[in-house]
């Protein structure tokens, strides 16, 4: 009888980058990209673990290959910028055997600045933008499963009553561990 390993999942990491002005940078992903040509997403991917890490990796080092995922796509690394993160949330998918962490990242950097910074990879990432609060609620279509995930959650954990779901003080400052 041959074997399956039934609980393998594919993890993937994905940043919400806030800028001073309250927004966030989303990408229209490559299209020519297998999974969700040409849509809304968030920055970020699968997971690279090397083969040292164990079987509880803490949330640090999950943002530390999240990190290496928005070097990839947008050419900078959130470690040399002055930000604050929280990790908000993670999504179980089991039909597609993942699991998915995401990251508030606010910035102190203005739109411009950030787009300063930018050498996108131009296959995985067609166009750069920063959407508001207001203008991420009212997508509607061409958005990819991981904005979509992150908008509903947004939605649910507005505790501060702001409105405002770009806003870091709603995500708490929990720290994940995979166990």
């Amino acid at each position: 009888a041959r074997s399956q390993n039934l609980n393998i999942f594919s993890l993937g990491g994905f940043a919400c980058i806030l800028t001073k002005e309250g927004k966030m940078l989303v990408i229209r992903r490559g299209k020519n990209l297998l999974y969700y040509p040409n849509y809304l997403s968030l920055v970020g991917g699968h997971l690279a673990f090397n083969s040292h890490v164990s079987h509880s990796v803490s949330g640090d080092a999950i943002f530390k290959m999240t990190n290496e995922e928005v070097k990839e796509e947008l050419g900078f690394d959130l470690e040399n910028l002055e930000c604050n993160y929280r990790f908000c949330f993670h999504s179980v998918s089991k039909e597609r055997k993942s699991i998915h962490f995401y990251f508030i990242v606010q910035t102190k950097l203005s739109e411009q600045e950030l787009i300063d910074m930018i050498k996108k990879d131009e296959i995985e990432v067609e166009e750069v933008k920063f959407v508001s609060s207001d203008e991420l609620k009212n997508l509607e279509s061409g958005i990819s499963p991981v904005l979509e995930k992150f908008v509903q959650y947004a939605l649910k954990v507005d505790n501060h009553g702001t409105n405002d779901i770009l806003s870091l003080e709603n995500y708490d400052e929990d720290i994940l561990y995979i166990q």
